[in-house]
C-alpha cells in the first residue's frame, strides 16, 4: 500500500508538471498570436488610412478632370523624356527671370534651364 501510494504522488507529480508546462506553451502560444492580432490590427489601420488618402486624392482628381483619369503632365503640358514642361510663348514684354520665376511658382512648377543639346533640340512642332 505504501509503494502504490507512492506510486501515485509520483505520477501526480509528472502530471502536475506535464500540466504545468502544456499551460506554459498554451500561454506562450497565446502571446504570439495576440502579438500577431495586434501586428495586423496596425496594419489593417495602416492600409485603411492609405485607402482613404488614395480614394479621396480619386475624387479630387475626377472633380478636376470629370474623368478621373491620370496624366503624366497635366493639362497643356507636354511630356518629353519623362519630364514635363510647359512652352509659353507669351507677348511682349518678355519677363525677367525673377518674374518668371514667380510665375513658375504660381504654376506649381519649375523655371528649367535646358542645357543639354538633346533636350534643346524637341522637334519644332512641339514649340
Amino acid at each position: 500500500s505504501t509503494a502504490f501510494s507512492e506510486h501515485n504522488t509520483k505520477l501526480v507529480r509528472e502530471l502536475a508538471a506535464n500540466l504545468s508546462t502544456a499551460n506554459h506553451i498554451l500561454q506562450s502560444d497565446y502571446n504570439n498570436v495576440n502579438t500577431a492580432n495586434q501586428l495586423l490590427a496596425a496594419e489593417k489601420e495602416e492600409v485603411s488610412t492609405e485607402r482613404d488618402i488614395f480614394l479621396s486624392i480619386n475624387i479630387v482628381h475626377k472633380k478636376k478632370t470629370q474623368e478621373g483619369v491620370c496624366n503624366s503632365c497635366q493639362g497643356g503640358w507636354m511630356l518629353f523624356q519623362s519630364s514635363c514642361y510647359l512652352i509659353l510663348h507669351p507677348a511682349a514684354p518678355w519677363k525677367n527671370w525673377t518674374e518668371s520665376q514667380q510665375y513658375c511658382k504660381q504654376e506649381n512648377a519649375d523655371l528649367a534651364v535646358i542645357s543639354s543639346q538633346e533636350d534643346q533640340v524637341l522637334e519644332q512642332s512641339n514649340w
